[in-house]
């Protein structure tokens, strides 16, 4: 597989929360906003049947000395990319999730927490409905 950048369109922060630890850890807080990336990526398949083939196919072979440098190979990656443009360019959005925290009064390094998905209002009902059925199950097993 073959993964390219072809632009990137836009990045904009959608959620930013502060949250103090309190009680025995003083000025100590975390720190956690969401941000929203939109950009062109492509991601296409080489035609090669295994990792292993397209290595013995194309790694060069071992030879003493200077002869190692004089062995034109073409790398598996440039065959990627041939076929790479079969593949279609399409925009993709993305919420990542960064995170910092201050411990002791020192702010630390932001984090990538993870990723997180866009909530609509179907998606909230849809939670919510499946919350109610867990809720009705639990009650009905006790």
């Amino acid at each position: 597989m073959s993964w390219h950048l072809h632009k990137f369109k836009s990045a904009r922060i959608v959620s930013h929360r502060c949250s103090p630890l309190g009680g025995d850890n003083p000025d100590t807080s975390y720190r956690q906003c969401v941000v929203r990336l939109e950009s062109e990526q492509q991601l296409s398949t080489s035609t090669a049947s295994s990792p292993s083939s397209v290595r013995s196919a194309h790694a060069p072979k071992w030879a003493p000395g200077s002869a190692q440098g004089k062995q034109a190979v073409v790398p598996a990656v440039e065959q990627s990319v041939k076929g790479a443009e079969k593949a279609k360019v399409e925009t993709v959005v993305e919420y990542v999730v960064m995170q910092t925290r201050v411990m002791e009064g020192k702010e630390e390094d932001w984090k990538l927490w993870g990723f997180a998905s866009e909530s609509t209002p179907a998606k909230i009902e849809a939670d919510e409905e499946y919350w109610r059925q867990m809720l009705d199950i639990q009650a009905g097993s006790a």
